[in-house]
């Protein structure tokens, strides 16, 4: 049984989710689709299993996917925008992230996040040689699991190149632009020739 975990922040990203999902389900993959707008963490903390890949499509930043619950202490509105995340930014919210990413996907598994930016940028969202790499530092804190995203901006609205990111994850080929894939402790994997799903316990 392979199973797989599409979330998408919002309806802007709802087309590229259900395009992923039936890519994954023609792979063999039983897929839990969900709405993570407004948290990121809540909704794959309210999933239901353990999976072998996690696919997250939103807006993103320099600091991270904005798929993340603006800090309260900062925006007191009952509507807030969403927020970015990352061990540089708020150390709690950061790992409870890392917790339920760990509660919810196995060793050796996939987490990819095609937002902008999510594997390179600095913080003026360009790229001057500075390693703001999103994936790479959640691959560093995970240990155990592969991450795969993408430098500059990118169509994750877009079903096709969300599709072809897939296809490049699990082949080497066709990835809709520069991206970069980790291995567990956060090293670059320089050559990607694609992922294979680690068998569930």
């Amino acid at each position: 049984m392979s199973r797989a975990a599409v979330l998408y922040d919002g309806g802007e990203f709802f087309d590229s989710a259900n395009h992923a999902q039936n890519y994954l389900k023609e792979k063999g993959f039983t897929v839990d689709k969900a709405d993570c707008a407004g948290s990121f963490i809540a909704a794959l903390g309210a999933l239901p299993e353990v999976y072998q890949l996690v696919v997250l499509y939103s807006h993103g930043g320099w600091d991270g996917p904005l798929a993340f619950e603006a800090d309260a202490g900062v925006l007191n509105f009952q509507s807030v925008p969403p927020s970015q995340d990352s061990s540089a930014l708020e150390g709690e919210e950061w790992n409870l992230f890392l917790k339920v990413l760990r509660d919810r996907i196995c060793p050796n598994g996939l987490f990819i996040v095609q937002a902008c930016h999510s594997a390179g940028s600095n913080k003026w969202e360009g790229d001057d040689g500075t390693d703001q790499r999103w994936v790479r530092w959640v691959a560093e804190a995970m240990r155990d699991i592969y991450t795969l995203g993408v430098e500059g901006p990118t169509a994750a609205a877009n079903h096709e190149s969300a599709v072809a990111l897939l296809e490049y994850a699990f082949t080497g080929q066709g990835a809709p632009q520069a991206s970069r894939a980790y291995s567990p402790n956060g090293e670059l994997v320089p050559l990607w020739v694609g992922w294979v799903a680690p068998t569930l316990k």
